[in-house]
């Protein structure tokens, strides 16, 4: 079962979501598998150095695609410079993330755990 949490500085909100590999069977990422996660932050900062924080971090894989079209691998230390106005998207495409946290990342204005 996931869990997640956001921290600012103090803990704002916690709960228990439902447990969702990515490679389906074309080869292509599996997004009905049960280890699958969607995790989408809305916020009004240009550049976006403090990521989330997903655990178990040596098993999750997947990507992250920005509201300004750029996508990468999923990394901890991944930071992104948005181009043009605000506010933006970063959209978390995981498998195997059990557990999330926030922290530090300030400007928020809207979390979606819907998928995860």
């Amino acid at each position: 079962m996931k869990k997640y949490a956001i921290y600012l500085v103090v803990l704002l909100m916690a709960g228990v979501g439902t447990a969702c590999s990515s490679g389906g069977s074309e080869g292509g990422p599996d997004y009905s598998s049960p280890d699958y996660g969607k995790f989408v932050i809305t916020h009004s900062r240009k550049s976006f150095e403090k990521i989330p924080v997903f655990t178990p971090a040596n098993d999750i894989t997947g990507t992250i695609t920005w509201s300004d079209g750029k996508t990468e691998e999923w990394k901890r230390s991944a930071i992104h410079v948005y181009e043009g106005a605000g506010p933006y998207k970063a959209t978390y495409d995981l498998w195997k993330a059990k557990t999330v946290e926030i922290s530090g990342i300030g400007k928020l204005r809207e979390v979606d755990f819907s998928q995860f």
